[in-house]
């Protein structure tokens, strides 16, 4: 899944949410969740018809081992993070697709719970170490987006050259080609603009 607007839609419902938690750990069928998340089991299936649709969780049928009816179990079928940033003159909001571990799991390894504890807090401590770099280096981004701001405050430019040059900075890896397709720019207003804003660099 990588439509950032549904997804969006999806997670932001606190049930949705909680559906998933429980998911994750193991598969679980309506009338159970209803009961763990003391929510109406018609609002479960709602929620649950809802993630399916759009392939956040998906369902198989299980045949009871005492020979009552087959129940429908719930399973998630989607791994992502979503990132989202909110600082001064910046904004950004995107989906970073989860790599298959399929291939990298040996299913016939039991390890021991300890191992696996310590094994998971010497992960958490490198995730807690990576945000920490990535905080630094997303204020060093605001403090120059702040820095480019100003600079535009100080110069006589229309909404468009402003809004062009806000997206060429804050997506310097950008294609200035595929920044024009973005805000529906011909190619040769982009050329203006650039040339614009070369003759304003030289004086």
């Amino acid at each position: 899944m990588s439509d950032i607007d549904t997804l969006l839609s999806l997670v932001e419902n606190p049930t949705r949410r909680q559906i998933l938690e429980t998911l994750v750990r193991r598969p679980n069928y309506p009338l159970q969740l209803s009961k763990e998340l003391n929510v109406s089991q018609q609002a479960i299936m709602k929620h649950l018809r809802l993630m399916e649709e759009y392939g956040l969780v998906s369902s198989y049928e299980e045949r009871s081992d005492r020979g009552g009816p087959a129940r429908r179990q719930y399973v998630p079928n989607a791994s992502f993070t979503l990132v989202i940033d909110v600082r001064h003159g910046l904004f950004s909001a995107r989906v970073i697709q989860a790599t298959d571990p399929e291939a990298e799991i040996d299913w016939d390894a039991v390890p021991r719970l300890d191992e696996l504890r310590g094994e998971m807090a010497d992960i958490e401590i490198e995730l807690n170490d990576l945000d920490a770099r990535r905080d630094a280096l997303m204020v060093e981004k605001e403090r120059r987006m702040v820095d480019a701001m100003r600079l535009l405050d100080f110069q006589e430019i229309d909404h468009t050259m402003r809004t062009f040059m806000y997206r060429m900075l804050d997506q310097p890896l950008m294609d200035l080609g595929d920044i024009a397709r973005e805000l529906s720019l011909r190619d040769d207003i982009v050329d203006e603009l650039v040339k614009g804003l070369l003759r304003r660099e030289s004086q």
